[in-house]
């Protein structure tokens, strides 16, 4: 999976999250490529989606889109 798919997977989940009925009493879960957050509250969820998208921008921002190699 590409970070942009990653992203646009915290995107969509982040969408779900906010179109749906607040529910308190429901645990939700979400997998992202091996990384897995379990949240009570759909909020303390939204905020976690957000650091994971982040952490994945970062990670997009420093990695170079090509290698140049000079001989």
């Amino acid at each position: 999976m590409t970070l942009k798919e990653k992203i646009d997977l915290c995107n969509q989940y982040i969408n779900e999250l906010l179109t749906q009925p607040i529910t308190d009493s429901q645990i939700i879960k979400y997998s992202i490529d091996g990384v897995s957050i379990e949240k009570k509250s759909v909020f303390e969820m939204i905020e976690a989606l957000e650091k994971l998208k982040a952490s994945f921008i970062k990670q997009a921002n420093k990695m170079p889109p090509y290698i140049q190699m000079v001989f």
